[in-house]
């Protein structure tokens, strides 16, 4: 689903480097970030959901795109987890399906 979510991330449980997910699924998500290719590599993230708790996570680096960003695989996720980006995808597909105000 396409998204704008500011989201913390790094290679360390840190996470202090900052992007934008663009694109998120319950499987992983594009994070659009200024960076040298990290393919392969582990990734943390960590980003606040519409209730104000924070979700975090691990993945890995599955693809690069130059001057976008880097997609990546969720990695470790509990059944909480799981849950959790099921909502927020859902979430995000009504709000993408509400009408606009303005439009015909």
């Amino acid at each position: 689903m396409p998204t704008s979510i500011p989201v913390n991330w790094g290679v360390t449980r840190e996470c202090l480097r900052r992007g934008t997910i663009t694109s998120l699924s319950v499987k992983g998500c594009l994070i659009e970030a200024k960076i040298e290719a990290l393919y392969g590599k582990p990734i943390f993230i960590n980003f606040r959901l519409p209730t104000e708790r924070w979700l975090f996570l691990q993945g890995e680096v599955i693809y690069y795109l130059r001057n976008v960003g880097f997609g990546i695989q969720f990695t470790k996720l509990t059944e909480e987890d799981k849950g959790m980006l099921s909502l927020l995808v859902d979430y995000f597909r009504v709000e993408s399906a509400a009408p606009k105000v303005g439009s015909e």
